[in-house]
């Protein structure tokens, strides 16, 4: 532990109070740090089959934990982790959605109110006070955290995946992620083909690319929007502005649809931000009444913690400059025109030329409505987002139109990202921890992490102890099968 962690814990130990941060650290950890034989609130005994898995966005703490609580079976669902217990009532989580699916308080302090703890669904949470249940005292468990070490280096972050991962080497290992990766292609090519046989193809891909820009968080704010502002409507709104105000006029229409434009301006705004929001809500406004617009309420943006440079605000105005520039011959030719072999680098080269900057935007250089005015200006959208666009949309429209060679020869070269907080967690438990993602790995690799993810972690209800994981990578043969069997093979449909 370094000389900081060790100070902290000293004054932890000598009475300070304990952070949050070191309680939910106790949790995760409890296999170091918690007795075997916990006991709820009420004096019943609760097995943890699993913590749940350490939550880095907005929401609880822990997801998808696994509890079994005596005569009352087996309980799944999420973990929210305090101080005191009468946190969960002063943070308002009973009213707030994004705490409906908690099934599990965990608090270190308990003030000994009566009142009943229940869910915004209204469902029973169980509760758990950490005080007397760990296997030292709270002052010394506390000092032997060092909290930079959560949630990926940490021992509880590690899964009985890694030493089948590990066995056969970096390679084989690679491959067998690269194959994965190719199972979420065809998943993702399939969901392309039914929304384009729903909407029509171009309102696929239009969806498709807001919803990339989303993340986890806002993926569902960004779907809403391609349903208020259909690519028809915002086709029709650029074809009928100059062609010089087309970028602008798009720009708005998505703003103001999205409900992210202020009804009035603040008093701290210069003078640029003024003039901006004076010109996008005109505009808004305009279009509004000619074609009979609504808005989502802003309200849905709120609360996901992000980087100021990913605002949603940033994101619809760089994608803004790719709509513009698909005005005439439409998303799907103009994206794909002189991409019809499958080399990633002429794909690469074509998105960089219609994301690049356009005629100038006021989100050039701010984050938010008002902000500071950046030193300089910061790409709206950068290289490693535009290969998620390729990844996440492209390939597999280009796959669900029978071009599945091309889509899997761009695949495989696609070079890879930085990785996000699902990567991180899958690469913890099949390397170790505090091991890097390694780039030669490729983008294939990373979305078979995504993949498995999604198949196997978020869907185990056993603490890992019956995920049929270990076991696949074990079986995974070399040789034997093709690529696409493969593929199929991961996700169990043999």
């Amino acid at each position: 532990m370094s000389t900081r962690a060790s100070l902290a814990g000293e004054r932890l130990l000598h009475g300070a109070i304990i952070p949050e941060k070191y309680v939910r650290c106790l949790w995760y950890d409890q296999r170091h740090f918690l007795k075997k034989g916990v006991r709820s609130r009420d004096g019943g005994h609760i097995r943890i089959v699993s913590p749940g898995t350490w939550n880095t966005g907005r929401g609880p703490d822990f997801l998808g934990g696994v509890f079994r609580l005596g005569r009352r079976g087996t309980v799944c669902g999420d973990v929210e982790v305090h101080r005191r217990r009468h946190d969960w009532q002063s943070h308002a989580h009973r009213r707030d959605p994004a705490f409906g699916g908690v099934r599990l308080h965990v608090f270190l302090l308990d003030d000994r109110n009566g009142d009943r703890c229940t869910n915004y669904s209204g469902g029973p949470v169980t509760e758990i006070c950490l005080r007397g249940q760990t296997r030292r005292g709270i002052g010394n468990a506390a000092r032997a955290i060092d909290p930079r070490r959560y949630p990926y280096h940490a021992g509880g972050a590690r899964g009985r995946c890694g030493a089948a991962a590990r066995s056969g080497g970096g390679e084989r290992l690679a491959r067998f992620l690269r194959s994965a990766g190719k199972a979420r292609l065809h998943e993702k090519a399939v969901c392309a083909g039914a929304l384009a046989c729903r909407h029509g193809g171009e309102q696929a891909l239009y969806r498709l690319i807001l919803e990339t820009l989303g993340y986890s968080a806002r993926k569902g704010a960004f779907i809403r929007l391609a349903r208020c502002l259909p690519w028809k409507t915002l086709r029709l709104i650029a074809r009928q502005a100059p062609e010089r105000q087309r970028q602008a006029a798009i720009e708005a229409a998505l703003l103001g649809a999205a409900g992210l434009i202020p009804a009035t301006t603040s008093q701290g705004w210069d003078a640029d931000s003024v003039r901006a929001w004076r010109r996008t809500a005109r505009t808004w406004e305009a279009l509004k009444i000619a074609h009979g617009l609504d808005e989502l309420p802003p309200g849905i943006w709120h609360g996901a913690a992000q980087r100021p440079a990913n605002s949603p605000p940033r994101r619809i105005a760089g994608i803004s400059v790719l709509f513009a520039r698909c005005v005439a011959k439409g998303l799907w030719r103009e994206m794909m025109s002189g991409c019809a072999g499958g080399d990633s680098r002429v794909l690469e080269t074509r998105m960089e030329d219609l994301l690049s900057d356009g005629s100038g935007s006021y989100w050039d250089a701010r984050c938010a409505w008002g902000g500071v005015k950046l030193r300089s200006s910061l790409s709206l959208i950068g290289r490693e987002h535009r290969i998620k666009i390729i990844a996440n949309v492209l390939l597999p429209v280009l796959c669900s139109k029978g071009r599945r060679d091309a889509a899997h020869a761009i695949f495989g070269v696609l070079p890879a990202v930085e990785p996000d907080s699902r990567v991180k967690t899958m690469i913890t438990r099949l390397v170790g921890g505090g091991a890097p993602f390694p780039r030669r790995w490729g983008m294939a690799a990373q979305q078979g992490m995504l993949h498995l993810h999604r198949h196997f972690c978020a869907k185990d209800k056993t603490g890992c102890l019956r995920c049929p994981l270990p076991e696949l990578i074990a079986r995974f043969p070399l040789d034997s099968l093709t690529d696409d069997i493969q593929a199929l093979y991961i996700t169990g449909r043999k």
